[in-house]
């Protein structure tokens, strides 16, 4: 694959404008860097595709870590209501007042859980109405975040930098429609893969929590999207996916293999299927390899390639195709380029049994982005989406 990655007085008055709350009210620049991140979480690893929006979190002072000594953060954690409530308070307090003290205003007095105080600055503040919940500890979903979200912010700073009507799988009278329809045209969020499905009533971890509050801080993070359509190409023993994407893509196929490469970044993403019978020396049943197997395979596949020069890491997860049983399968590669340089590779694959063959669907990208998440997060078995998203 081609790899493509003065005076005391002035400065008195200075001081006091910069003080003064006048200088601070409704303003998206009172977000600003106030805590160096220095690898304060122990849980989150630079070669993770969250670790830039946790740090930029970390830094905005918009999320803070779940234990006390805020050393553990908890990524792939589903949010809670109440964390919710907490980062749109955080949010709304920044904008309006140019404070980051929410920690210090709002902390629980003794005989009140963590959040109260937030939970009642956000009924104050119109974040939210009194009866919204009713349990604040219970996991949010995707649709109830965007709400709470939207309302952090007054309507003009979610500017519409995307064209988009509907939402395929957001109807217009489903719940907060038109919240989620709004942080969609503000480039808040995108939805979970090429569709632009959103998945309202599913939960979300703290990571995809923190991708998207910091887009909603931060307007220069926000993202811009295509809708994306897949056409199947079936060659007989194997078939690929085919993808309606911008004319500034090139595509060719290399040894069966469907090759995006964007002409503008460099940025290249491929995609291929290969059908393999059940494979001797994995202990591969008809319903699921052991976890070890699977990573096993994808481990082998690569570690005897001359273009790679080390696997990094490896690991497999269980996810479901409606009723098809499936692992996804990620590695890190250290890639050899051509010139002889070493560049990071990224892949993600899907392995499961039909009959008698094992089906392994693979992406490939040099770039662990947005867009490639998107493409791995769309792809369907017999028409059912996967079970879990990246």
């Amino acid at each position: 694959m081609k790899n493509k990655i003065l005076s005391v007085v002035m400065a008195a008055a200075v001081l006091f404008c910069l003080c003064s709350p006048a200088a601070f009210a409704l303003s998206m620049d009172n977000f600003v860097v106030i805590n160096t991140y220095t690898g304060n979480f122990t849980d989150v690893s630079e070669d993770q595709w969250f670790f830039e929006n946790v740090k930029t979190c970390y830094e905005y002072g918009l999320m803070i870590g779940t234990n006390e000594e805020g050393t553990i953060f908890e990524p792939e954690t589903y949010l809670a209501c109440s964390e919710a409530i907490v980062m749109a308070d955080r949010i709304y307090m920044i904008y309006n007042d140019g404070d980051n003290s929410a920690e210090a205003k709002l902390k629980a007095d003794e005989d009140q859980a963590w959040y109260e105080k937030y939970v009642q600055y956000a009924i104050d503040k119109g974040i939210i109405a009194e009866d919204d919940f009713t349990d604040y500890d219970r996991y949010i979903t995707r649709a109830e975040m965007a709400y709470i979200f939207a309302n952090a912010l007054p309507e003009s700073e979610l500017t519409e930098i995307n064209k988009i009507d509907s939402i395929p799988d957001v109807s217009a009278d489903s719940p907060y429609a038109d919240n989620i329809l709004s942080l969609y045209k503000a480039g808040v969020v995108i939805g979970n893969n090429i569709y632009c499905d959103y998945g309202p009533d599913q939960p979300i971890i703290r990571a995809e929590a923190g991708a998207i509050i910091s887009r909603l801080a931060i307007k220069n993070l926000r993202l811009t999207f295509v809708q994306y359509d897949y056409t199947r190409v079936e060659t007989g023993t194997s078939s690929y996916y085919t993808m309606d994407v911008p004319a500034r893509f090139d595509r060719y196929t290399e040894d069966g293999m469907l090759l995006f490469t964007d002409t503008e970044t460099n940025f290249a993403i491929a995609s291929y299927t290969i059908i393999d019978p059940l494979m001797d020396g994995y202990a591969i049943d008809s319903v699921y390899p052991t976890t070890e197997d699977a990573e096993q395979m994808y481990i082998d596949s690569f570690a005897d390639s001359d273009d790679i020069a080390a696997v990094l890491d490896c690991n497999a997860v269980k996810v479901k195709f409606g009723d098809t049983l499936a692992y996804r399968c990620y590695l890190t590669l250290d890639s050899v380029e051509e010139n002889g340089s070493i560049v990071k590779v990224y892949v993600y694959g899907y392995v499961y049994i039909v009959g008698d063959v094992c089906v392994n669907i693979a992406f490939t990208s040099d770039s662990h982005n947005e867009f490639f998440r998107g493409i791995v997060n769309s792809f369907q078995v017999n028409g059912a989406k996967v079970s879990s998203t990246i």
